[in-house]
């Protein structure tokens, strides 16, 4: 069975050994962790997904075309392709750049700086089938808030089934912009300040719905 998450197997070790210093990768249990990526996934609908794609579009005498899969996380290769099957390819960065796309909607353009510096309105793709070619990594990938649930979650398992080994009521840590306390989960109402392993677990589900998690990794 392979580990399914929004966090690694790394970070699952860092985050368990601050709890009990001896843990090791060994002692993950790959049902609990499995169980709780599919049920913060259940909660919010959707999960975070991130594939390697080759992907051949029709163009249409246009100087743009649309992936067929978005977010766009990266891309390594965009070519034009004639009708005879020759591939010419774009440039993707530096001074001679001259195709652009945007990682949210899909598109991709085409924008070319003639000798003079003014952009040439000619450069478009091809108008037939498949006609441009696009290598690159798309899909979504997690933000803090939710790896953050998942470990507290992981945590809260172990937590039951070996309650000695993993005590809940002596860190305090921080992830990105959301930190937690954790504390016994006793009769600590629920607006104060420190809350119970429990409490901090459901607050934090109940951001989800506000939380971008599914963000977009810089080119």
């Amino acid at each position: 069975m392979a580990i399914l998450g929004y966090v690694t197997s790394d970070e699952i070790v860092a985050f368990m050994q601050m709890i009990k210093p001896t843990f090791a990768a060994g002692e993950i249990n790959e049902l609990i962790v499995n169980s709780i990526y599919e049920f913060i996934n259940g909660k919010m609908g959707q999960s975070a997904t991130v594939t390697e794609e080759v992907m051949l579009l029709d163009g249409d005498g246009n100087d743009y075309v649309y992936a067929e899969k978005i977010p766009i996380v990266s891309i390594r290769r965009i070519a034009s392709i004639a009708a005879d099957g020759t591939e010419t390819p774009f440039t993707l960065m530096g001074a001679n750049r001259n195709v652009w796309w945007d990682e949210r909607t899909g598109r991709i353009w085409i924008s070319y700086v003639d000798e003079t510096g003014e952009e040439d309105t000619a450069a478009v793709f091809g108008d037939f089938p498949k006609s441009v070619r696009v290598e690159g990594t798309f899909g979504s990938v997690s933000t803090n808030l939710v790896k953050q649930i998942q470990l507290l979650m992981i945590l809260k398992q172990y937590s039951i089934v070996q309650p000695k080994s993993y005590a809940t009521d002596i860190v305090e840590e921080k992830i990105g912009r959301y930190s937690y306390k954790l504390a016994s989960a006793s009769n600590l109402a629920e607006a104060n300040q420190r809350k119970g392993l429990d409490g901090w677990i459901a607050y934090l589900m109940e951001e989800l719905p506000n939380d971008n998690y599914m963000v977009l990794e810089s080119i």
